[in-house]
């Protein structure tokens, strides 16, 4: 069977040398996909029709939802703050794509800025600023480390979807480069990981096949720990179902 298709979510980078913005994502989500046994997709941000999401929907048969800028808090109803360097464009061209894939039953992972996003868009809330509102945890999260280094510990809660998946550990070791973090947790949701300090680390939908969000970024830990590529094969496994499932639809259609 060919390779199933997982999309993931890029970011505008603004190049003041070349005067142009440039869609991109990191290397290491394409590689973690790939290395899952995926064909990955990026998607690019599209703010003229965000009707075309269902498009992409209709390709793909799972999303990453990938890392970076803040979510702007007009998205989950409170006054911007101390929230930096929000993209409002690809805000809701990504809440509109997560909405349609979730309400579809895709596969999901959400990455850092990707669980914050599913949690906004199913109706949650957000720490504008751990730094400000925090600041005996903050030091944890900012980016201060490496990519590739762990550096502060996560307890799994047991029995969820996701002790299961990370080689049933009840800890581990994670990176973390955030500066928002999730606040009150959307209905939907249930938390599944915290760090020590007690900022959620994990949420999932124990009402979906694979809907997964981490705070932190499993995709350049993989060298460190291989527990983190079964988030991404796990991710592929449910993926390679939809894609599956769809063939057979077709071709029974096709018979008939």
């Amino acid at each position: 069977m060919d390779r199933p298709l997982i999309g993931i979510t890029t970011f505008r980078k603004q190049e003041e040398d070349l005067q142009a913005a440039f869609g991109r994502v990191g290397c290491s989500y394409v590689q973690a996909v790939y290395e899952a046994g995926a064909l990955p997709l990026p998607i690019p941000i599209i703010d003229s029709n965000y009707e075309e999401v269902k498009n992409y929907v209709k390709l793909i048969d799972g999303l990453v939802l990938s890392g970076g800028q803040d979510i702007s808090p007009e998205f989950y109803k409170e006054n911007v703050d101390s929230a930096k360097n929000c993209d409002k464009r690809r805000d809701k061209w990504e809440v509109t794509l997560f909405l349609k894939a979730y309400r579809l039953n895709l596969p999901i992972l959400g990455i850092c800025r990707g669980l914050q996003l599913m949690n906004v868009a199913c109706g949650g809330s957000l720490y504008q600023d751990l730094e400000k509102q925090f600041a005996e945890v903050a030091s944890q999260h900012l980016d201060k480390h490496k990519n590739d280094y762990s550096h502060h510990k996560i307890e799994v809660i047991p029995n969820s979807q996701l002790s299961d998946i990370l080689c049933s550990v009840n800890s581990i070791e994670v990176n973390s480069r955030h500066h928002q973090a999730a606040k009150e947790i959307a209905d939907n949701f249930k938390i599944s990981a915290k760090s020590d300090r007690g900022i959620v680390e994990a949420i999932e939908d124990p009402d979906k096949n694979f809907v997964v969000g981490v705070q932190w970024h499993p995709e350049d830990l993989i060298n460190d720990n291989p527990c983190f590529n079964q988030l991404f094969s796990a991710l592929v496994e449910e993926a390679i179902k939809i894609k599956y499932n769809h063939l057979v639809t077709t071709s029974r259609n096709y018979k008939m």
